[in-house]
């Protein structure tokens, strides 16, 4: 909640009108109301009470008399410091950050520090290169709140059900996945057929994600709703041909198998256990195969979040220099 709000908030660039504030304050309930709907559609086990949802408008409310406040304060002439600013914002919160967390915080975002792991057979390093260069350039172009609204629109329900499944399937499946020793049991292969195929459905909706992020930011090509849901209802195939003219996006590819995702569909396919292979379609592909394109496609199709990130960080980056006066980014 900590890292939402500041990413949201630009002091030094806030500038309010007291209708403004009455506008903003009067639909507070409503968008605490909406935001925990929405919370609860992802995460269902959630329980926020009455008493927690009237916390949550009180500190909003007090949130945006402060910054009307700190608006009056700047047009009468006064200098206010980024250290009275942060501890005002971190006492509203009710939480206890000092300028250096905050610090910590941004650098632990980083690219070169989310890299830092070792890749062998894995292709993690390059989905999270290509997500933080689309975020540099959609800040370089100014289009940032339109790549926002084509991630995290929950108005188009492919994009709603890949992110219900990263929040209630996506830890459960990494451990499995992740796990070492993986061993090839009449268990554990089964099962990886079945993820496999899952995690094929949602590289769909990934795929459509990235082509219309790229278009926007590369392209300056608007995002439309009826665009996604056209595109979605195309053969994948002929989805897939959009990708060609994305440079680096054959990384993403590779662990994605038409063929081998249809006979799985169909159930029309061998588990040898003994030779320790998957057969279809006249081909055979190891256990170990397996698992690895598995894993690769489990990172592409949750790497979707890393954007989430890196425009966190960038918001972070712009809020804390700000409250510093200095206006790099």
């Amino acid at each position: 909640m900590l890292i939402v709000l500041l990413s949201k908030i630009e002091p030094g660039e806030v500038k309010m009108s007291q209708k403004t504030v009455i506008q903003i304050k009067s639909n507070i309930k409503h968008i605490v109301n909406e935001l925990i709907f929405q919370l609860r559609n992802f995460y269902p086990h959630i329980q926020i009470n009455d008493s927690k949802k009237k916390e949550f408008i009180e500190r909003f409310n007090e949130l945006i008399d402060y910054w009307d406040c700190v608006d009056r304060r700047r047009k009468e002439g006064e200098t206010i410091s980024h250290e009275e600013i942060y501890s005002k914002v971190f006492e509203i919160l009710g939480v206890n950050y000092s300028e250096e967390d905050i610090k910590k915080m941004i650098d632990s975002m980083r690219l070169s520090k989310l890299i830092d792991f070792d890749s062998e057979e894995a292709y993690l390093k390059e989905y999270i290169v290509f997500m933080n260069n689309l975020v540099e350039v959609s800040f370089a172009n100014n289009n940032i709140k339109d790549l926002e609204e084509i991630i995290y629109n929950i108005e188009i329900p492919q994009i709603v059900s890949s992110y219900q499944f990263m929040c209630l399937k996506a830890d459960d499946i990494n451990s499995f996945l992740f796990k070492k020793p993986f061993r090839f049991t009449s268990r554990s292969i089964p099962k990886l057929t079945d993820i496999y195929e899952d995690l094929c459905g949602y590289y769909e909706t990934f795929v459509i994600l990235i082509i219309s992020a790229y278009e926007l930011v590369y392209e300056n090509k608007p995002f439309i709703k009826s665009s996604f849901t056209k595109l979605a209802e195309r053969k994948f195939g002929e989805v897939l041909k959009f990708t060609e003219k994305i440079p680096d996006f054959e990384v993403f590819r590779k662990p994605y198998d038409k063929t081998l995702r249809n006979k799985l569909v169909h159930k029309d396919f061998k588990i040898d256990y003994n030779n320790k292979t998957i057969d279809f379609s006249n081909r055979k592909i190891s256990f170990r195969e397996l698992l690895i394109m598995t894993r690769n496609l489990f990172d592409a199709v949750t790497s979707i979040m890393y954007i989430y990130n890196f425009i966190v960080r960038k918001k972070l980056q712009v809020s804390y220099y700000l409250f510093k006066g200095d206006i790099k980014t």
